[in-house]
């Protein structure tokens, strides 16, 4: 049996995992032996977990109710056993325990499962944004440069001018000016988006930010509302993105700025750390 593998974490691939409903009284978890918990149960109190032969096998402090949760391969396990396969800090496998299938492509950064991620993703790739495993934006001049018509051009020529030394650190000494240009053409015009993608990443990393309905994709370009926004600003402001600002400009300033030049934060999700950046 083959499926399209999701580039997921392990903890977002554990997230989406389907509960399975049809369950009988004897069903159990083939790996720890335990009986499933009905999805609409009450956890089991202390004294039922540790009646549990199945519990008793585990080390204390462990034990957890079994939760029977179906792979994209069709196999039924518990939540808590697959878990532990899947998870890097115990078991670090990404196969299915049954049939050896890759379940998914691991990356680095949250995925979300909001029905707007994929046609996002999708987009920005035909923009030359990609995602590295590491979570980074990538632009791709060759697919990029195709996206962006001759006024967005010279508007971003104009602002690689004006403002020619703050953009330089962005790139190498050696890239010419016509890809700047190129860059920062692809950038402001994908800025939104970017900071949609960043915003349901953060939401998917356990951030409370405000919900985003569905909206279409359709030019011009969806962007957040004006309360998204701003919560996603106070987020960064948390964060201390603008700690090291010398320029005394206030912090909104600052931020609408590197928006309008095509930067939106990056994130370096391993580090937990974050700056300006295009791609």
């Amino acid at each position: 049996m083959s499926f399209a593998l999701r580039k997921l974490t392990p903890k977002s691939f554990l997230r989406q995992l389907p509960e399975v409903q049809d369950l009988t009284d004897d069903d159990e978890c083939p790996v720890c032996l335990q009986n499933y918990v009905p999805t609409n149960s009450p956890t089991p109190g202390i004294i039922e977990r540790l009646l549990s032969v199945a519990a008793i096998r585990r080390e204390p402090g462990s034990i957890e109710p079994e939760h029977a949760v179906r792979l994209p391969c069709q196999h039924v396990l518990g939540s808590d056993c697959i878990k532990r396969w899947i998870s890097p800090a115990e078991g670090s496998h990404n196969t299915c325990p049954y049939c050896v299938q890759q379940l998914f492509t691991p990356v680095k950064y949250p995925v979300s499962n909001h029905s707007l991620w994929e046609p996002l993703i999708d987009l920005l790739d035909y923009y030359g944004f990609t995602l590295s495993p590491n979570g980074w934006w990538r632009w791709d001049p060759m697919q990029g440069a195709f996206g962006v018509n001759r006024e967005q051009l010279l508007e971003s020529k104009r602002l690689a001018r004006t403002h020619v030394s703050m953009l330089r650190h962005f790139f190498k000494p050696d890239v010419d000016m016509m890809t700047i240009i190129q860059t920062i053409s692809a950038a402001r015009l994908t800025v939104h988006l970017r900071e949609v993608v960043l915003y349901l990443q953060l939401q998917s990393n356990g951030i409370d930010l405000p919900v985003i309905e569905e909206f279409s994709l359709e030019t011009p370009f969806v962007r957040l509302k004006k309360h998204q926004e701003d919560a996603l600003f106070d987020e960064f402001q948390k964060r201390k993105l603008f700690d090291n600002e010398t320029s005394g400009r206030p912090r909104r300033r600052v931020w609408e700025h590197e928006r309008k030049v095509g930067c939106v934060p990056v994130m370096d999700w391993k580090e937990d750390k974050y700056y300006w950046g295009f791609a």
